[in-house]
């Protein structure tokens, strides 16, 4: 009995949809809690915003883990804890 595989094409596309699917259900069960975490957390108070600011830093890395991303920062001991800076990538 011979074992046939599907062709390299094909396998691409499913394991590109499985991906795909993948990040975007994650995408729909961390945005729908935590994005009205943020906005209910953000417009209650001024104490509101920053638990906001921390619920967004938690979901952003959480989506980040999710997706296999590493954050790897250069550099990090040239940043004056002291100042505000605007990051751009």
């Amino acid at each position: 009995m011979k074992i046939v595989s599907a062709p390299l094409g094909v396998r691409v596309v499913l394991r590109s949809l499985v991906a795909q699917m993948w990040w975007g259900l994650s995408t729909l069960l961390c945005l729908l809690p935590f994005g009205l975490a943020v906005v209910i957390a953000g417009t209650s108070s001024k104490r509101g915003h920053h638990m906001a600011d921390g619920l967004a830093r938690f979901w952003s890395g959480l989506m980040l883990r999710v997706a296999g991303i590493e954050v790897v920062v250069d550099g990090l001991e040239n940043i004056d804890s002291n100042k505000t800076y605007v990051l751009v990538a």
